[in-house]
């Protein structure tokens, strides 16, 4: 409990933070669940805002493709590869996997890009 008390002093005292009482989520700075997937909802609308295009078929196949780096090892990998006649269906198929795959894990372990050829 020592290790405990020298944290909180030390966090207190040097960091000027949790020098009062923490009666409810906001002022102990937790992550509630309606803040955790507002955040989520909004990484997902900024994403899907990405096209605003019709959806109309192209003159020939697109693809598109999600390319993420680590961030503990700096390795890239392309994770999404996908073949399309439709920007709109590529565009949303990328979105969702990068939202599925890389925004919903806590913490985020990757930056990612995505790119059309």
């Amino acid at each position: 409990m020592d290790v405990y008390r020298l944290l909180a002093l030390h966090s207190q005292s040097n960091l000027k933070v949790y020098k009062e009482d923490a009666a409810d989520e906001d002022a102990a700075k937790v992550v509630t669940k309606k803040a955790h997937e507002k955040r989520l909802r909004e990484a997902l609308d900024k994403m899907n805002a990405l096209y605003k295009g019709k959806g109309e078929n192209l003159w020939r196949a697109r693809h598109f493709v999600l390319v993420a780096m680590d961030k503990k090892t700096n390795a890239f990998r392309r994770n999404v590869h996908f073949r399309a006649t439709s920007a709109r269906t590529g565009v949303n198929t990328v979105v969702q996997w990068a939202y599925n795959n890389i925004i919903k894990k806590e913490p985020v372990t990757q930056h990612f890009i995505f790119y059309v050829y």
